[in-house]
């Protein structure tokens, strides 16, 4: 949009674009209201814009092929595009033809540069005798350029420079037509992938150029509302309307035993009905069953539903991590219900509230004006095993709840929760907390309440459970009350007297009452720790003042051998609902199993047995794959470096978190532990939790890793079809059909027997025999032997194929074995396994490098000279191959990475030859399988492990840099490549807050950035032992809520660091 102040403006910019605009294009102008002339103005300006669109239209309407014509424009001198008003000249063909082949994928041997041949030639002269001299110049582009672009003639020019210019933008044409052009005239770098916006856009394209922001910029955290599976929306259980009225702050001293104990506590409850007619609903009974290394229990604690558990939910695998230790959970669905009216659904949620009280504490709690529900009440069972061989009698199962627990408990503070406002110094992050406390806001002023635990104790023994109110009511086992001591007179263990503790470490400043015992007792084990042990061992024992305790209804058993697990098993089963729902809505029920399908949603914070790392790993790998095969097909004139920015533009984490968001992925996510801190059980008012950008788009992987480990690499289509569109093929086989019109056998009877010679070498190492020798040939061909040797096509595109697919491959036969590699190792082996320079070595083992053709000395002196290390390197290890046992001495290191840069040639051309198989075998990835098996695993594994660990030689220093930025919170790490002019080098340099801390120099950018993040290692251990990091405020401003906004204008601060031809500045840690 333009706007426009001035009618002047309006006319000049029509005149001055001619008719260059869309045909619905608008001008918006800004005018004062008082000003009549200029509307005037206007009005005759839009009139005669209408006539003259009517014109224009009724003109080319009348012209045969008018939408082509009309669509690019052409002059003598001027190349244009109608829709964009984009143009180029004579004057800026030459830099445009430049700029386009600068962006081709080049290598160390090939001049990849387009070659302008100029010359004089006699044209003879019109209108009379003699002829005159003019210049006609052609151009050569290089062999990655489309076939029928690579030679362009020109035509006659009075002058050498114009010659030149005119060929050129010839060439342009040509280009545009085959699409190496866009609408705005500029060299299309990638297909772009869905984008949000300018921003967005420009993260690709600096992604596409080689900047990168170490880390991501995909950290920033963002709220969504929890998941709600829409079968709670369905069937829900009688609810009243109710409210709290608690009375009494008048001392209590009980009389009785336990029955009097738990009847007498402060408060009765005033259930306030509305006009809501009394029902009753069926109720069904889900009872546990835990098994503890094949000792199987059933807890006296279930939950109960308004519907059936549905079987996809159950039947599938349940396993809970307690205390480090794995459980399997069963969970029994009662096939019968029982009645749940009003009254009996306001007991199971005061039940739910007490259980889980300290982590209500910490709940965020509904607004006043919303009611809240728990959506998987608790209930207690009298007996749960009983239950379990009675879930289809339905009276029998009825009387074995316990419903007088439910009653005692109602009857409970515990049982009550309400809003306060605390004074400022104990209110939280959020600014609020729950009241449980009768008569006021504080814990002293309910501390006058004292009940007589020497009766209690006599009745319930060591069942009897106790919340310290001073200690923000932390429960306790009570294992003795001491009579015969006082808070004054029974010293504690850094303190002369348990009074003496409340009041100094606990902040009490009532009066403390002389008359009471002191209470001996063990902290009870917490409910919510997932996948840790508990700080505080039952061993520990503390001395408590009855005056800031309350007995608490449960008895001990029930609290741990039963409750300790429900939160787990709880949040457990709520999220398994919750991924069914999305699975079912993904069209991948039967393409995953329940339980996979759920840890793609559960992240490694969690701490649970299974989380979505390695399954994001094997979705990752199965990603690139899937996108350069689907690119490979569809662009068959597209070279490497297209097809590789365009994997990059498509596979970015933004596009990924729009996928996530857009089928509301990031709202079933488990980002954390449960934790007392954290958790709570679901609720209809449902709660709001905070995912980074980052965890919400790795979502999108983990569903295609876990589609994969059921379902194979069909299954990894069927996922990533249902987020990417039905543009893709599920089935990677289906391509086979479009590939065969790129590969069709082309090569006669005659020279398909020239190279039956090379087709029985490749069968000899690879173990497999090709069919198409077009294939293999085009796989050694070098770029320089295109031409020279009359082929049609170089390695590049077979190599960008090949990287992708053995990068799955070897992913997904590390996720495979047996020995259960970590995400870190996975990552570090699959790197390891893909390097350059493993690739070179095992490469040069079975003789590749003789079979490459290429017409460029400097190839074979690279190739021989590399071998020579590799030689030199046997000598001290013997041999070559590799170690005959896992104790041989020759596998204690990688002995490659301590190799020179190994010719990237050498690693391409098996890449490439892996592509090549892929595409003759049919597009079958077994058979790709069988040859990387035999060159690059069976050989070569025991390098890697040792006794089943991977050996600590297998390191990556890139993803060690990585996790250093993640841990630093700092968002302005860069990495940058640039090429080397004259010297078919990369240079990777890394940049943080302006300041270069190393930079390499390598043939590849691949190992320049590994070189890179070997050299800055050594720095950041410094930076990190000594905290000099003084110049990054990241997490400062990330507190704040400053976002920093570098990264959208780091492409000129980086030009501007780097223009003096990589001179290092200054570094402040050094």
């Amino acid at each position: 949009m333009i706007r426009f102040d001035n009618v002047t403006t309006v006319i000049s910019n029509i005149q001055s674009r001619g008719r260059a605009r869309h045909v619905n294009s608008k001008y918006v102008l800004m005018v004062s209201n008082d000003d009549d002339e200029t509307v005037e103005k206007i009005n005759k300006l839009e009139l005669n814009e209408v006539e003259m669109n009517e014109n224009l239209q009724e003109k080319m309407a009348s012209e045969p092929n008018y939408e082509l014509d009309h669509a690019i424009t052409v002059t003598d001198d001027t190349f244009f595009e109608i829709e964009s008003g984009a143009k180029i000249t004579i004057f800026t063909s030459v830099s445009a033809i430049h700029q386009y082949c600068n962006l081709l994928p080049r290598d160390s041997f090939a001049n990849l540069k387009p070659i302008f041949s100029t010359g004089p030639v006699m044209i003879p002269s019109v209108g009379y005798q003699g002829h005159s001299i003019k210049w006609v110049s052609s151009l050569q582009l290089p062999v990655n350029a489309p076939e029928n672009c690579r030679f362009i003639s020109g035509k006659p020019c009075q002058s050498f420079e114009d010659a030149k210019r005119v060929v050129a933008l010839e060439a342009i044409k040509h280009l545009y037509a085959a699409g190496c052009f866009d609408q705005r005239l500029k060299p299309v770098r990638f297909k772009v992938g869905p984008v949000s916006g300018p921003v967005d856009y420009d993260d690709a394209v600096r992604a596409a150029q080689g900047i990168k922001n170490i880390g991501g910029k995909l950290n920033q955290l963002k709220s969504y509302t929890v998941s709600l599976p829409e079968i709670f929306t369905k069937k829900t259980f009688p609810f009243c309307k109710f409210e709290y009225e608690l009375d009494s702050d008048d001392m209590v001293i009980s009389e009785d035993s336990q029955a009097a104990a738990r009847k007498t506590l402060p408060g009765e409850i005033k259930v306030k009905r509305g006009d809501i007619p009394e029902e009753t609903k069926d109720g069904y009974i889900t009872i546990f069953k835990l098994d503890d290394d094949g000792l199987e229990r059933i807890l006296n604690l279930a939950i109960v539903l308004p519907f059936t558990m549905p079987n996809t939910a159950i039947n599938d695998t349940h396993m809970i991590m307690m205390g480090s230790k794995p459980f399997k959970v069963e969970f029994l669905p009662c096939n019968v219900p029982i009645l749940i009216d009003s009254n009996r659904n306001l007991m199971l949620q005061q039940f739910s509230t007490a259980l889980f009280f300290n982590a209500l504490l910490r709940t965020p709690p509904p607004p006043e004006d919303r009611e809240n529900e728990y959506l998987m009440p608790v209930i207690p069972l009298i007996n749960g095993e009983e239950a379990f061989y009675n879930r289809d009698n339905s009276e029998k199962l009825e009387s074995l709840v316990d419903w007088k627990t439910l009653e005692v408990v109602a009857k409970t503070h515990w049982a009550n929760l309400r809003r306060t406002s605390l004074n400022e110094d104990l209110k939280d992050e959020e600014g609020f907390k729950y009241s449980h406390k009768v008569g006021g806001d504080s814990v002293q002023s309910d501390s006058n309440v004292i009940y007589d635990y020497a009766k209690i104790f006599a009745e319930l023994g060591q069942e009897l459970i106790v919340g310290d109110q001073a200690y923000w009511n932390r429960k306790y086992q009570v294992y003795k009350v001491m009579p015969d001591f006082t808070p004054f007179n029974k010293k504690t263990e850094g303190f002369d007297s348990v009074a003496s503790f409340y009041k100094h470490r606990l902040r009490i400043s009532v009066p403390i009452d002389e008359n009471q015992p002191v209470l001996l007792a063990v902290p009870l084990p917490q409910m919510y720790q997932s996948g840790t042990t508990e700080k505080v061992t039952r061993n520990t024992v503390v001395h408590l003042i009855p005056q800031f305790c309350s007995p608490f209804p449960l008895s001990a058993t029930l609290m741990t051998e039963s409750a300790i697990f429900i939160p787990l098993i709880i949040q457990d089963l709520y999220q398994r609902l919750s991924t069914l729902e999305i699975q079912k809505r993904l069209n991948l029920t039967d393409v995953t199993t329940p339980a996979l399908f759920q840890a793609a949603f559960t992240s490694s914070g969690t701490q649970f047995f299974e989380n979505y790392e390695r399954l994001e790993f094997l979705g990752d790998s199965y990603l690139k794959m899937h996108l350069s095969i689907h690119l490979f097909a569809e662009h068959p004139t597209r070279d490497e470096g297209w097809l590789t920015r365009s994997r990059i533009a498509l596979e970015r984490n933004k596009n990924l978190l729009a996928y996530s968001i857009g089928h509301h992925l990031p709202n079933a996510l488990l980002p954390t532990s449960v934790s007392r801190k954290t958790w709570a059980p679901p609720m209809r008012y449902q709660q709001i939790v905070k995912i980074s950008d980052k965890g919400a788009a790795d979502i999108v992987e983990a569903v295609m890793g876990a589609c994969i480990v059921a379902n194979g690499a069909y299954g990894g289509g069927k996922a990533l079809v249902e987020f990417f569109g039905t543009d893709f093929l599920a089935n990677i086989a289906d391509y086979h059909e479009s590939m065969l019109t790129i590969y069709s056998p082309s090569i006669d009877s005659e020279e398909n027997a020239q190279y039956q010679q090379l087709l029985k070498k490749l069968h000899d190492k690879l173990g497999y025999k090709f069919k198409n020798a077009l294939l293999a040939v085009e796989a050694i061909t070098h770029t320089s032997a295109v031409e020279m040797y009359g082929l049609s096509a170089c390695f590049q595109r077979l190599e960008f194929l090949g990287d992708s697919i053995l990068g799955f491959i070897i992913g997904h036969q590390l996720y495979q074995r047996s020995e259960k590699f970590n995400p870190g190792d996975l990552s570090n082996l699959k790197s390891e396994l893909v390097s350059n320079q493993f690739l070179a070595v095992a490469s040069l083992r079975i003789g590749l490098p003789k079979l490459i053709i290429h017409a460029v000395p400097a190839v074979a002196h690279a190739l021989s000279e590399f071998g020579r290390r590799v030689e030199e390197a046997q000598k001290k290890r013997t041999k070559l191959t590799p170690p005959s046992s896992p104790g041989d001495e020759n596998s204690e290191s990688l002995f490659w990475n301590d190799l020179p840069p190994a010719p990237k040639i050498a690693s391409d051309i098996l890449e490439a030859l892996i592509g090549a198989v892929f595409l003759d075998s049919g597009c079958d990835l077994d058979a790709v399988q069988d040859v990387i098996q035999r060159v690059l695993i069976q050989p070569w594994w025991r390098m890697f492990i040792s006794d089943g660990d991977v050996r600590p030689a297998v390191s990556n220093p890139v993803r060690d840099l990585h996790l250093y930025v993640e841990s630093s919170g700092c968002t302005e790490f860069y990495w940058k490549w640039e090429q080397i002019e004259g010297d078919d080098k990369y240079c990777c340099i890394i940049i943080k807050h302006k300041e270069v801390l190393a930079k390499a120099v390598a043939t590849s950018k691949r190992i320049a950035k590994r070189m890179a993040a070997i050299e800055v290692a050594p720095l950041l251990k410094a930076m990190s032992e000594s905290n000099l990091d003084n110049n990054c405020k990241c997490i400062e401003q990330k507190k704040k809520g400053v976002l920093n906004e570098d990264l959208n204008k780091g492409g000129f601060e980086l030009d501007e660091i780097l223009k003096d031809g990589f001179n290092e500045k200054k570094n402040i840690f050094t």
